[in-house]
């Protein structure tokens, strides 16, 4: 079944899902990373709400946040028993 969508509708529904993917909750601190009020943000919500209303998945917004890198020391144990093949 295909769905007929205007330019302006596309247009509406990028938008929201990119301002949902800007306000997202950090899984660290709780915090929403764009503006920094607790998560999830008004601003989130009613992207979120837009987008519900209209019956669409928002896979953009459901991925995890990346991995942290690990730096100086950690990183250096990490190789060492990677190359000794402990980790």
């Amino acid at each position: 079944m295909n769905v007929y969508r205007s330019t302006a509708a596309s247009a509406a529904v990028d938008a929201q899902r990119r301002r949902l993917d800007l306000h997202r909750t950090s899984l660290v601190t709780g915090a929403c990373e764009a503006c920094g009020r607790d998560g999830p943000c008004p601003d989130a919500n009613e992207a979120a709400e837009f987008l519900a209303e209209r019956g669409l998945l928002v896979p953009e917004s459901a991925r995890p946040e990346p991995r942290r890198r690990r730096t100086g020391l950690r990183r250096l144990v990490h190789r060492v028993l990677r190359a000794l093949r402990i980790a």
